[in-house]
């Protein structure tokens, strides 16, 4: 396990323990009033060695669960899931939608895999678009759009089986209009995963 963090307490606990020993030691050794800024100087770095020592390596663990899964991911395979016919009449296309995806994830520096790169790394990491919709005569239109990562992974029983490793969802319900915003409102959701991406995978 990591080490945890320090909170705001402990850290300002820590450091007037640090600057009252240095005080003391001042003290003891009859330090004259000319040279305190000497001391001030070595107070000023140890308190800057010291939030260093024990701020960065909490900084490593401040991932979420959801970002840790995603460290050291070399890409992934982009597959959206067939449209309700009745959303395609009306202009929604699953091409586009594919096209708006893969091109928000290149522009994030993700690398987006062709099925024969995805078979070559582990776990075969595909992410995967649905969006769901229905639309009455009223006309009403309601929609779902998740968005999953899904791996290969390994069962405690040594089977093999498909996993969601990371998702987020959203859903919606409007006048006809949404069906044109749906493609904007499917990029929000893959903003989400280019983001925790980029958090678990620093440049």
């Amino acid at each position: 396990m990591g080490k945890p963090e320090m909170t705001r307490d402990e850290l300002l606990h820590k450091l007037a323990t640090l600057e009252s020993k240095l005080w003391q030691a001042q003290k003891l050794s009859g330090t004259p009033h000319k040279k305190a800024g000497w001391w001030r100087q070595l107070l000023v770095t140890a308190v800057l060695v010291l939030v260093v020592v024990i701020l960065l390596p909490g900084a490593s663990h401040a991932l979420s669960l959801e970002q840790e899964v995603l460290v050291g991911l070399k890409g992934v395979m982009v597959m959206v899931e067939d449209l309700n016919p009745a959303a395609e009449r009306l202009g929604l296309s699953k091409d586009q939608i594919q096209t708006d995806v893969e091109l928000r994830l290149r522009g994030a520096g993700i690398k987006v895999l062709r099925e024969k790169e995805m078979f070559q790394i582990p776990g075969y990491p595909r992410l995967y678009v649905n969006v769901n919709t229905i639309i009455s005569e009223v006309p009403v239109c309601a929609f779902s759009i998740r968005v999953e990562l899904k791996e290969f992974i390994k069962l405690a029983n040594g089977m093999d089986a498909t996993g969601v490793v990371w998702q987020v969802s959203s859903v919606g319900i409007g006048g006809m209009n949404k069906i044109s915003k749906i493609r904007s409102y499917v990029s929000d959701e893959v903003d989400k995963f280019i983001n925790d991406y980029l958090a678990a995978n620093p440049k």
